[in-house]
């Protein structure tokens, strides 16, 4: 299976424990390449929950010549849709690039590298909504002081925002799209051809 097919939200959520074993128990380049692997393709799964179902949805995360083949470009469109908030947006720019850190680097990369600190330094304090439903800003020094600390506290806490996305998508083009003026979209989610294309 390709790294950027997609993959159905109940099969990722149960690989979600052994991701957060990963932040915490790791060396820290697995911790960052699996941690930010399993972000990316909750962030696939946002994106196709709101696409139609065809072909061309699926080749636009081509990692090869699809328009979504990166992880900053599906970042980038699913925050300009508004399918995820301004410091989700901020924190996945952030790891990903830490995962381009150590995923190209030519020597062994760990947390201590001023580099990687300096990224880890700039995530943004999430979000998040308070026992009462009212937005707060997420205490990231309360859940350990190291740099390793505050990425895998926030990969975490993305793995929860992303999560609510999909399933907030899955509500919202569930309600809009079974209305009339939405017929096209309905046509392209169910009426095929032979080849499996939408018949539009």
């Amino acid at each position: 299976m390709g790294r950027h097919s997609v993959i159905p939200f109940s099969e990722l959520a149960k690989n979600a424990g052994e991701v957060y074993r990963a932040t915490r128990r790791e060396p820290p380049l697995a911790c960052v390449l699996l941690s930010v692997s399993y972000l990316e393709r909750l962030l696939i799964t946002v994106l196709s929950n709101f696409l139609i179902k065809a072909p061309t949805s699926k080749q636009l995360f081509d990692p090869n010549n699809g328009s979504l083949g990166q992880f900053s470009s599906c970042s980038d469109l699913a925050y300009c849709l508004g399918l995820i908030a301004k410091d989700v947006h901020t924190n996945l720019r952030i790891v990903g690039k830490i995962r381009n850190a150590f995923a190209h680097s030519d020597v062994q990369m760990d947390f201590d590298n001023q580099r990687i600190k300096d990224f880890c330094k700039s995530l943004t304090p999430p979000i998040v909504l308070d026992q009462n439903g009212n937005e707060a800003t997420f205490q990231i020094d309360k859940y350990g002081k190291t740099t390793r600390d505050r990425f895998s506290t926030v990969v975490t806490v993305l793995v929860h925002q992303l999560s609510f996305a999909i399933a907030r998508v899955r509500c919202c083009t569930d309600y809009l799209f079974s209305h009339a003026h939405w017929k096209p979209r309905r046509q392209a989610n169910s009426q095929r051809g032979e080849d499996g294309a939408a018949k539009l």
